[in-house]
């Protein structure tokens, strides 16, 4: 009997290679038999099914459902299904408006093509705070933290958006991937002191896991029990799982 594991692996695997139906079939097949998965997994596969079944019958797609699409590719990492509704937005003579260039900055960063991500994002005319928040996520998750650091602080001094709380999420996960402390004790401290901006259980998870990588336990600790709000189960076991490091 397969496992959860072994499902999300096979589901992820047909929506990169195209084999929606399949998809769909084992999809079902999980949910039946009372396995929890993803659910975003199964809608984008049925996303980007039902974006074929409309080329199937000539119904010419939006903007909006083409970013609803790209985004099913994103979260699939399905970059060959990208380039073939690249290719159909091209042939069809499709608006790059920006919620498209936004999906499709976002699609790449989480498919590793942060070269393609930043390219687009450089061309965009005028960007808003999504534009901003996938981009600097993007770098983020990819290993590049000062790189997002940087294009928080340009964004910052561009005065064309403010950033919102998604957009702190990215940037102390910056900092917590690159074990950067002061730098994310800094940005916590401004998410509330210069934007107004409450923070919540994930950005307390964040600066959490940052303590907790660098070996401060005791602070990690110290910074639990300050929180404004009561630390979650995850918050908690990202404590004991650092403690556990210390032990073996």
């Amino acid at each position: 009997m397969p496992n959860d594991v072994t499902l999300v692996s096979v589901l992820t695997a047909c929506g990169r290679t195209g084999e929606l139906i399949l998809g769909r079939k084992i999809h079902g097949f999980a949910v039946g038999s009372g396995f929890k998965l993803d659910v975003f997994m199964g809608s984008s596969l049925i996303a980007i099914e039902l974006f074929r079944e409309m080329q199937v019958q000539g119904v010419k797609a939006d903007e909006a459902t083409v970013a609803s699409v790209v985004s099913a590719c994103g979260h699939l990492g399905a970059l060959d299904q990208e380039r073939w509704v690249h290719a159909y937005c091209k042939r069809n003579e499709i608006q790059m408006n920006l919620s498209v260039s936004n999906a499709f900055i976002d699609m790449h960063a989480k498919c590793g093509d942060i070269v393609k991500a930043l390219e687009i994002f450089h061309e965009l005319v005028q960007k808003d705070v999504f534009s901003w928040t996938v981009m600097i996520s993007g770098l983020a998750m990819n290993g590049k933290s000062d790189e997002a650091l940087e294009l928080f602080t340009l964004m910052e001094i561009s005065s064309e958006v403010r950033p919102n709380e998604i957009t702190y999420l990215g940037v102390l996960t910056a900092c917590s991937h690159g074990g950067l402390i002061v730098k994310g004790f800094h940005h916590f401290g401004s998410m509330t002191k210069t934007y107004n901006l409450i923070p919540h259980i994930e950005h307390y998870g964040c600066m959490v896991y940052l303590l907790g990588r660098a070996n401060l336990l005791i602070k990690a600790k110290m910074f639990i029990m300050a929180m404004r709000i009561e630390p979650d189960v995850v918050i908690w076991r990202s404590l004991l799982f650092f403690l556990g490091l210390m032990v073996m």
